[in-house]
C-alpha cells in the first residue's frame, strides 16, 4: 500500500479509481496493518484534494440502469461533475460510462414528465419520440449482468419499460388528431346530415374527455 500511495503521488494525471481502491485496501487492513502504512498522510492529503471529484467517480461507480430512480441518480451525477473545476474533471476516469448512459436517462425523464393535459404536449410528444428513435433497438435482450453491460441494460430498460408509455400517449396523440378532423370536417355538412354527424362527434369527445 505504501508503495501504491507513493504511485499515486506522482501519477500524472492521478488515478482516482486506483485512489479509490488505495483507500479500501488500507482501511481493509488490522489496526496493527494500519499503523505499518507509514505515509497513510499522503494518501489522506490527495483525497482531500480531490473529494469532489472522488464523490463524482463514486456516484458514476453506483449507476445502476435498474434501480427504480435511475435516471435521476445518472442526471445528478452529470450535475455533479459540471460542478467540478476543469482540473477535477480531468481526472474523472469513469466519465464514459456517465456520457453514455446519460442519453437514456434523460430520455425516460423526458418521456415521464409528458403530460396529455399539457399546452405543449405533441412538442414534448416529438420531442420525446426523436430521442427514443436514436437510443431504442428491436427486441432488446437483457445481459445477464447489467451491471458490467450497462448500455444493454438501459438499451432494455428503455425498450420494455418506457416504449409501452411513449406507445400510450401517442395513442392519446392519434385520437385526438382523428377528432380534430371529424371536427373539420363537420364544416363541410349542413342540414340534417349535419346535425346527425355533429351527435356522433359530439358523444365520441365525451368519451375521449373522459379517458
Amino acid at each position: 500500500i505504501e508503495q501504491d500511495i507513493i504511485a499515486l503521488k506522482e501519477a500524472k494525471p492521478i488515478s482516482l479509481s486506483a485512489l479509490t481502491a488505495t483507500k479500501e485496501a488500507y482501511s481493509a487492513l488490522s489496526t496493527n496493518g494500519k499503523g505499518l502504512v507509514r505515509n497513510f498522510n499522503d494518501l489522506k492529503a490527495l483525497e482531500t484534494l480531490y473529494k469532489e471529484a472522488l464523490n463524482v467517480v463514486k456516484l458514476i461507480n453506483e449507476l445502476d440502469t435498474e434501480v427504480r430512480d435511475f435516471a435521476k441518480k445518472t442526471v445528478s451525477a452529470q450535475t455533479a461533475y459540471e460542478k467540478l473545476t476543469l482540473a477535477s474533471k480531468e481526472v474523472v476516469d469513469n466519465k464514459k460510462k456517465l456520457d453514455e448512459l446519460l442519453p437514456f436517462a434523460q430520455v425516460m425523464n423526458d418521456i415521464d414528465a409528458i403530460r396529455a393535459t399539457a399546452k405543449d404536449f405533441k412538442v414534448q410528444l416529438e420531442a420525446a419520440t426523436a430521442k427514443y428513435k436514436t437510443l431504442a433497438t428491436t427486441n432488446p435482450v437483457k445481459p445477464e449482468d447489467p451491471k458490467k453491460d450497462y448500455v444493454a441494460a438501459a438499451t432494455y430498460r428503455l425498450v420494455t419499460e418506457y416504449g409501452p408509455k411513449l406507445a400510450a400517449h401517442q395513442g392519446t396523440a392519434d385520437r385526438a388528431k382523428a377528432m380534430e378532423d371529424k371536427i373539420e370536417a363537420l364544416k363541410s355538412k349542413s342540414g340534417q346530415i349535419f346535425m346527425n354527424d355533429l351527435k356522433i362527434v359530439s358523444d365520441e369527445y365525451k368519451k375521449l374527455d373522459s379517458t
